[in-house]
C-alpha cells in the first residue's frame, strides 16, 4: 500500500509547468513517486481541442526531465489526465498525485494504481466492464483499502478507437458500470444493453475519461485506508442535478466542514481537490424547468454542462479550482453527476 500526497497549482497558461517543476526541483517528491497528474486548463475539451495533447506533451517532459524516465514510458507508468474547458469561474490548475511509503495504521488517503493492455475488439464491451471491476479489486488492494467502504474516488483513463466505431460515452458507460460492481453498488451480472439506455444503474464513485492516444488502461483508487496520508481525507457522493448544492455540502460534511450555506473562508482553504462529473440533464428540463443547453447550436452542451456544474460547486466549497468533467454516462443518477472532494482533516490550509 502506499500513502498519497496531493498537491494543486494555479495554472498561468496551458504549458505553465512551473508548479509541477519546483515541486521536483525542491526535492519535496521525486520524479518516481508521481502517479498521477490531473490539469484543468484551456481549450473547448472536445475532438478538436489540441490543447490536450499539447499540456499532455508539457506534463510528461518535465517529470522526464527531472529523472522520471523517457516520456513514452511514462505514458504507460504515471496517469495524466487532461480536461480542456475552464468555463465560467473555473480555474486553471493542476493536481499531482506523489505516492509515499505507509506510515503507521491510521486512516489516511491512500493512493493504489493498476495497469492493464486492452485489445481493441474488447473496448466498451462486457468483457471491458468484467475486466475494468478486476482492476478496480487490485488497486484497492494495493491502496491498503480492507473494504469497498474506504473507497473515495476510482479514476479510470481507459481506451476508446472512434475509428472502429467505439465511442467515448460508450466506454465510459461500460467502465462506469464495471467500478460500479467492483464497487458493491450494482448487484447481477454487467449486461452490455444497460450501455446507455438503462441509467438507472449508475456509480457514486467514479471518474472516467475516454481517449484514443493507447490500448492501455489505468485505473487509480482512492481510499481512505489504514497507513494512508492521515492529514488527508476524500469523500465522494451523487449530485442530482446542476443545482444540486445540498450534495456538495452533504460530502464536505463527510470530511467534517459546515456548509451553510458556502464554507467558511478557513474551510474552503481546506479543500486541496474537487473532482467532479456532470452533464446538463438529458430530458431536458431542471426541476421540471426548460432548458437549452442540450439544443444550443452556438455552444456545445459539454460546455453549458461544465460551467452549470463548475459554477454550482465552487459557490459551495468558496474557491474555483473545481475539476469538472462532462462525459458522466452511468456517473452518477440519471440526469444528474457526481463530485469528490480531498481536504485537510488537520485544519491547515492546502
Amino acid at each position: 500500500m502506499s500513502a498519497c500526497h496531493v498537491y494543486r497549482f494555479p495554472m498561468r497558461d496551458p504549458d505553465d509547468m512551473s508548479g509541477l517543476a519546483d515541486l521536483l526541483d525542491q526535492g519535496k517528491i521525486a520524479a518516481s513517486d508521481i502517479k498521477a497528474v490531473f490539469c484543468k486548463t484551456e481549450g473547448n475539451g472536445l475532438n478538436n481541442d489540441w490543447t490536450r495533447h499539447f499540456v499532455d506533451r508539457s506534463v510528461r517532459a518535465t517529470i522526464a526531465a527531472h529523472g522520471g524516465g523517457d516520456a513514452e514510458t511514462l505514458r504507460r507508468k504515471v496517469l495524466v489526465l487532461i480536461s480542456g474547458g475552464s468555463e465560467g469561474v473555473v480555474s486553471p490548475h493542476m493536481l499531482v498525485f506523489a505516492a509515499a511509503p505507509a506510515a503507521g495504521t491510521e486512516l489516511g488517503l491512500a493512493l493504489g494504481m493498476e495497469i492493464r493492455e486492452f485489445a481493441p475488439g474488447d473496448f466498451a464491451r462486457r468483457n471491458h466492464s468484467i475486466a475494468t471491476a478486476e482492476m478496480v479489486r487490485a488497486a484497492m488492494k494495493a491502496a491498503g483499502a480492507k473494504d469497498e467502504s474506504q473507497v473515495g474516488l476510482v479514476v479510470v483513463r481507459a481506451p476508446a478507437d472512434a475509428a472502429q466505431g467505439v465511442t467515448s460515452p460508450r466506454v465510459r458507460a461500460a467502465v462506469s458500470l464495471g467500478v460500479a460492481q467492483a464497487l458493491g453498488e450494482i448487484a447481477g451480472d454487467i449486461d452490455e444493453a444497460a450501455f446507455l439506455k438503462d441509467f438507472s444503474k449508475f456509480c457514486r464513485r467514479v471518474f472516467v475519461v475516454a481517449r484514443d492516444d493507447t490500448t492501455t488502461q489505468q485505473v487509480i483508487v482512492l481510499a481512505n485506508a489504514p497507513g494512508g496520508t492521515k492529514t488527508l481525507r476524500i469523500a465522494a457522493g451523487p449530485l442530482r442535478d446542476p443545482l444540486d448544492s445540498p450534495g456538495v455540502a452533504a460530502v464536505l460534511a463527510k470530511l467534517g466542514i459546515d456548509a451553510a450555506p458556502q464554507a467558511s473562508p478557513a474551510a474552503s482553504a481546506r479543500i486541496v481537490a474537487s473532482l467532479s462529473k456532470g452533464d446538463p440533464p438529458g430530458n431536458g428540463k431542471i426541476r421540471g424547468a426548460r432548458h437549452t443547453m442540450n439544443s444550443d447550436s452556438d455552444i456545445h452542451s459539454h460546455r453549458h454542462g461544465r460551467s452549470a456544474y463548475g459554477a454550482m460547486i465552487a459557490s459551495v466549497i468558496g474557491h474555483s479550482y473545481c475539476f469538472v468533467s462532462g462525459g458522466a454516462e452511468h456517473h452518477g443518477p440519471e440526469n444528474g453527476g457526481l463530485v469528490a472532494l480531498i481536504a485537510r482533516a488537520d485544519g491547515s490550509p492546502a
